[in-house]
């Protein structure tokens, strides 16, 4: 997912600056853990043994927004909201699988950034 992609405007390098206020150890830092959140909240969503409860479910989903809307990635926030607010597995699955298809970009486009 690049940032035209994402309806977003602002490149991700210069969010991150702003989002950051300019301190590069900061902003390595937020990566780091947006990285480790966002890649443990998909692992939870996916898991199949033990099953998640939709409430569980839920919950995730709503970290896994905040994340997003951290780092402003408007599409990515809105999916996981959709799962936030759904009332079955089989109403959130498909969009548990667009995270699934989305989630590599967003990791490889942050990881790739230089501050």
């Amino acid at each position: 997912m690049n940032d035209s992609q994402n309806n977003n405007v602002e490149p991700l390098k210069d969010r991150l600056i702003r989002i950051g206020d300019g301190d590069a150890e900061f902003i390595q830092q937020l990566i780091v853990i947006f990285s480790k959140n966002a890649k443990k909240a998909q692992d939870e969503l996916n898991e199949s043994s033990p099953p998640k409860s939709i409430f569980e479910k839920q919950q995730i989903a709503h970290k896994l927004k905040s994340n997003f809307q951290l780092f402003e990635y408007v599409e990515a926030a809105s999916i996981a909201s959709i799962i936030e607010h759904s009332n079955s597995h089989e109403e959130m699955q498909p969009h548990i699988e667009k995270i699934n298809e989305i989630l590599p970009s967003i990791l490889n486009e942050i990881m790739k950034l230089k501050i």
